[in-house]
């Protein structure tokens, strides 16, 4: 097992989804890591290239352009040394599950918890020596960990309908990032399901609440997944 270091460690995560990306560098940050974020492929080369002191990548599987696997393959050959976590919305992505049965310590599927991320960060440098707790099947991990995370406060008192949310696994992840920043202002919240099959659910706030709310979801980025409301 490696020593704990006083300097933090720099963890590099690309994600071409903002609110997912800032709330993987929020939780790492916490969790006292540094961390370097970028959207492209492309420029995640860069970072590696600029910033040595980069021990561990982060990579979305699924972006536009260079795919999370070709960057992947090309870390690889470029830095061999620096251990690579996959992450991904798609349960049944075929690469995905290639990954996961050479290196299923390899894999995290969106959406996770501050704490599974860390564990997984923690044994893949080797700071630990014990293995993260993922016995479950990929498809129950990413349903237990979709309800802790958008698990809403209860009733709300006069609820306003801020963002309602596409039928996409982008939309499930943004919707986490949501309630993790409105969770840690202290703000009261849930998810309302709807009958639309292209935006099957929103989020309410109270209408008093609206104006801050707003705020801290804006702080993450919009994106094409979600809609604003009128």
């Amino acid at each position: 097992m490696v020593p704990e270091q006083t300097t933090p460690i720099t963890v590099l995560v690309v994600d071409d989804q903002t609110a997912m990306r800032q709330l993987i560098c929020c939780m790492l940050e916490r969790s006292h890591f540094a961390a370097l974020e970028t959207g492209e492929a492309q420029l995640g080369l860069a970072l590696i290239e600029s910033h040595p002191e980069v021990r561990l990548a982060i990579i979305d599987m699924v972006m536009p352009g260079v795919s999370g696997l070709d960057l992947a393959a090309e870390l690889n050959r470029r830095h061999p040394g620096i251990p690579i976590l996959y992450i991904s919305g798609y349960v049944a992505s075929i690469a995905m599950q290639a990954i996961a049965d050479h290196s299923p310590d390899a894999v995290l599927l969106k959406p996770f918890t501050q704490a599974r991320l860390i564990a997984r960060v923690r044994y893949l440098l080797g700071l630990t020596g014990a293995h993260p707790e993922d016995s479950e099947p990929p498809a129950r991990i990413a349903e237990t960990a979709w309800e802790k995370l958008i698990e809403g406060s209860g009733p709300i008192p006069h609820p306003y309908r801020m963002v309602s949310y596409r039928n996409t696994s982008a939309a499930y992840s943004i919707a986490a990032a949501h309630a993790a920043i409105l969770r840690e202002a202290g703000l009261p919240y849930t998810f309302r399901y709807l009958s639309d099959p292209i935006h099957p659910f929103e989020l309410v706030t109270p209408a008093e609440e609206w104006p801050y709310a707003m705020e801290c979801i804006q702080m993450l980025g919009l994106s094409v997944d979600i809609t604003l409301a009128a």
